[in-house]
């Protein structure tokens, strides 16, 4: 065919977004991505999603709102707000329904109930037709935000009830819901501030108390201190589940305890475990060491007499032979601290994989040798958890040698005034705020940031030992700073040091960035132009150890007089490795020796 009289297509022109909707798209790629990891979690858990709630629109006495999402689990509604965008800004819009939904959320449930979300009736109406009283139903909201949200903010909203699910509690929940599915439910629950006796077909019982017998072995055999008792017994896997606690690093617990340094699950091991458990059959033969809480359980003799637990000790305890008693346990989550074997306590998880069969037969009939720590009653909550974080650490110690990360953690709770635990709590500071804001690796998941083990080790520690004249303490002018070179701790003033240290390394790092084209004010990649990596960092801290040695002066107008000489930061990126040292002198001689 001859085409030469066709008239020839036009091309449509492709439209050029502005950069505003380019910034829309990408909150929207990331608000669907951060939505699907949440139902993921849930859906691992064993939440069903409630069908057509996402955007529906609808009045709750007067105040005009939509909800996100809306998930159930038995008699328990848990409704999902997500956002990508500022938090603070999303968070302000919906305050007043959080607020009403506070004050009256019995009221909210029968409001779903007259059929204004269809979703919501449906799912409420199969609540009621399960057995369950409307006055049963527990409605909680999780705010679930890819950005962080401000302290002020949370404080605020907290007191309407929400539930703040930070991405990284998200990103921590992926993990634990994807390696122990259903069983994960227990600490999910306490994440909300849901009591789960109140959730499921159990909720008529009182809590419960189960009886295992035991071995109690007194402080003249096992050599520990007054009041303190090693307390063996056997106890099924499924009884341990309900109960059982596991300070992991990156979990949604209070991080500035200081109290989390455990890893978290290995899916492969787990996985592997489990195969172990459906093809043997048999139960693991060595102990898992846990610590027990006094108020969380009762003693009896071999003649079911209780035994009284005191601050200094059990009374009526023959204090030279180990004797058969029983324990009594409550029914509680959360009261079981796991020292050692959380891997083969949670192979026995509720799962959905092809073992599933054999070992859900295994929870209840295995028994575990547990071994577990009891404390004085008088021990308080810190003393008790540097006791389990020695008592991890010299466990570990003689499999294998714990990571640096590890024991900087651990060090951070048990030495607080040793370097290495100030190291950690000024790392924070500066990954907060200030020029180096979110450039350290502070989460598991986090990559592309600067890695803080070695910093802390051969940076951070030399510049902020208690001694020494190239150290920040020498020139630090605190007329109570000899507080902190001797016990008790004095928080106050360690308090005060950590932030002149957090102050005087920033003027350096400050300095530095005024003279660095912003594009290079990055993190160091492959291929891409940052300077910002574990050697450029180390190379400024000796700077600042040699300018206090030699100058007696950390100020910003005597960082940015020096750095004003600064034409090119390429030279950064010839020192490499362990080479921290020559580059904080090259850095001194050039633009401090003068």
């Amino acid at each position: 065919m001859n085409n030469a009289g066709k008239k020839k297509r036009s091309k449509k022109t492709k439209k050029v977004l502005s950069p505003d909707e380019l910034k829309r798209i990408e909150q929207r790629k990331e608000r669907i991505a951060h939505m699907k990891s949440v139902r993921a979690i849930l859906n691992n858990i064993g939440f069903t999603r409630v069908p057509n709630v996402e955007g529906y629109e609808f009045s709750f006495d007067s105040i005009k709102t939509e909800l996100d999402d809306a998930f159930v689990y038995d008699n328990l509604i848990l409704i999902l707000e997500y956002t990508a965008g500022k938090p603070h800004d999303h968070l302000k819009s919906k305050s007043i329904f959080y607020q009403r939904f506070r004050e009256d959320t019995s009221g909210f449930i029968s409001f779903l109930r007259q059929g204004h979300i269809p979703g919501l009736k449906q799912a409420i109406d199969d609540i009621i037709n399960n057995g369950y009283q409307e006055s049963e139903i527990i409605c909680k909201i999780a705010y679930a935000s890819k950005n962080d949200v401000e302290e002020e903010d949370k404080t605020s909203y907290e007191r309407t009830g929400i539930s703040f699910f930070d991405y990284p509690i998200v990103q921590y929940f992926s993990i634990i819901s994807r390696t122990i599915k259903k069983s994960a439910r227990f600490e999910f629950f306490d994440f909300l501030g849901i009591d789960p006796h109140k959730v499921g077909p159990d909720r008529y019982q009182s809590e419960q108390k189960n009886s295992f017998t035991a071995q109690i072995l007194p402080e003249s055999r096992s050599l520990m201190e007054r009041g303190y008792y090693v307390i063996s017994m056997y106890i099924s896997p499924a009884d341990l589940l309900r109960r059982v606690y596991v300070l992991r690093n990156d979990s949604w617990r209070e991080q500035e305890s200081a109290n989390l340094y455990q890893r978290l699950l290995d899916a492969k091991k787990v996985k592997s475990m489990r195969k172990y458990l459906s093809t043997k059959k048999y139960v693991y033969i060595n102990n898992i060491i846990v610590t027990l809480d006094s108020k969380n359980i009762a003693l009896y003799n071999k003649n079911d007499e209780r035994l009284n637990l005191t601050s200094t000790g059990i009374v009526g305890l023959d204090g030279n032979t180990s004797e058969l008693a029983k324990i009594e346990i409550k029914d509680r989550p959360n009261i079981i601290g796991i020292i050692d074997g959380q891997h083969r306590v949670f192979s026995y998880h509720e799962g959905d994989d092809s073992e599933e069969v054999s070992i859900s037969k295994l929870r209840d009939k295995h028994n575990l040798l547990v071994t577990g720590i009891l404390f004085p009653g008088t021990t308080s909550e810190p003393e008790r958890r540097r006791f389990e974080a020695n008592l991890f650490l010299e466990i570990n110690s003689k499999q294998q040698s714990p990571r640096s990360e590890l024991k900087q953690k651990i060090a951070e709770m048990l030495e607080p005034l040793s370097p290495a635990s100030i190291s950690q709590k000024i790392i924070k500071k500066l990954n907060s705020s200030g020029p180096l804001e979110k450039h350290f690796e502070s989460h598991f998941y986090e990559q592309d940031k600067i890695k803080t083990a070695t910093i802390i080790s051969y940076g951070l520690k030399p510049l902020i030992k208690l001694s020494g004249d190239d150290s920040l303490f020498s020139i630090w002018k605190e007329p109570k700073k000899d507080l902190l070179l001797s016990e008790p701790v004095d928080d106050e003033t360690l308090a005060k040091y950590i932030d002149y240290c957090v102050e005087s390394i920033r003027n350096a790092f400050i300095a530095f960035k005024q003279k660095t084209p912003s594009g290079e004010w990055a993190v160091s990649k492959k291929g891409q132009p940052g300077i910002l990596s574990v050697v450029y960092v180390n190379g400024m801290l000796n700077l600042i150890r040699l300018c206090i040695e030699r100058n007696k002066n950390c100020d910003l107008a005597f960082f940015q007089k020096a750095f004003a000489q600064i034409e090119d930061v390429s030279f950064i990126r010839e020192f490499h490795s362990s080479q921290y040292r020559k580059l904080g002198e090259k850095m001194y001689q050039d633009y401090f020796e003068h």
